[in-house]
């Protein structure tokens, strides 16, 4: 889920991808400009990859 957060190192507000699971949780910044949606497509397979990665085991 893409949302501005409040990125607690710099006090300020960034655009970050949070987990929809844990959303407090984030898992990619982007930084102040809202990023594309080609950017937030490849980080989301990049975490599904992820994800998904050790659930065979």
């Amino acid at each position: 889920m893409l949302k501005k957060h409040i990125r607690e190192s710099t006090g300020t507000i960034e655009w970050a991808l949070m987990s929809v699971s844990r959303p407090n949780k984030v898992l990619k910044w982007f930084g102040k400009s809202r990023p594309s949606p080609a950017q937030v497509a490849k980080e989301e397979a990049r975490v599904e990859r992820h994800r998904n990665l050790n659930k065979g085991k």
